[in-house]
C-alpha cells in the first residue's frame, strides 16, 4: 500500500504479446502452442489456488518472453473470489 492507495505491481517482460506474435507470424506451430497452452494452464490453476480470478485471458494479455518461449499472464484485472 502507497499513500493508503492499493496496487499491483507487474514485472516488465521484454518480448511481445502473444496476439502480436500471432498476428506477425499468421500462425503459431502446434509444437509452440501446445507449450503456451500448458504454460497458460498451469498459471491459472495457481491463480485460483490464490482464490483469484483473472477476468480477462485473451492473448494480447499473454506476454511471450524474448529469447524463450515463456508465456507470462498479465494480471492487472485479477480479483479475489469466494469459492462456494
Amino acid at each position: 500500500m502507497h499513500d493508503q492507495q492499493l496496487c499491483i505491481v507487474l514485472e516488465y517482460i521484454q518480448g511481445n504479446n502473444l496476439g502480436g506474435i500471432v498476428k506477425a507470424r499468421g500462425f503459431l506451430p502446434e509444437k509452440e502452442a501446445l507449450v503456451y497452452i500448458q504454460q497458460i494452464g498451469q498459471a491459472l490453476i495457481e491463480v485460483q489456488k490464490q482464490e483469484l480470478l483473472h477476468r480477462d485471458i485473451k492473448p494480447e494479455n499473454i506476454m511471450v518472453r524474448a529469447g524463450n518461449h515463456q508465456a507470462i499472464l498479465d494480471f492487472d484485472l485479477a480479483r479475489g473470489f469466494d469459492i462456494l
